[in-house]
Parts: C-alpha cells; sequence; structure tokens
C-alpha cells in the first residue's frame, strides 16, 4: 500500500457506508499498521473477525 493515510480514509468511508463490511476492517487494519497505529489496527483486524465469526 503506497499511500495508507488515504486509504484509511477510504476504508472508514466504505465501514460508515456499511458497518458490516468485514474487508474494509481488514484492509484499514493493515493501511494503520503501516502508519504505526498498532492498537487502531489490533481493534480492527478483532472488528473484522467479530463480523466473520471467526470469534
Amino acid at each position: 500500500m503506497r499511500k495508507p493515510l488515504p486509504a484509511i480514509e477510504d476504508f472508514t468511508s466504505a465501514i460508515k457506508l456499511d458497518p458490516r463490511y468485514a474487508n474494509a476492517y481488514r484492509n484499514r487494519g493493515a493501511a494503520r499498521k503501516l502508519i504505526g497505529d498498532e492498537q487502531g489496527s489490533a481493534a480492527d483486524m478483532a472488528m473484522e473477525q467479530q463480523l466473520l465469526g471467526k470469534r
């Protein structure tokens, strides 16, 4: 991912449109990890797992 900050904004917009869109959480989590936001990344990854019923 070359531009994580704009990606985070895009995935946040997607989540606002569909809060159950698990892929948006996963991708935003990956982008957050790239910018060093470990806590935000972990929260997004946990939400993805919850939405997919893996937790």
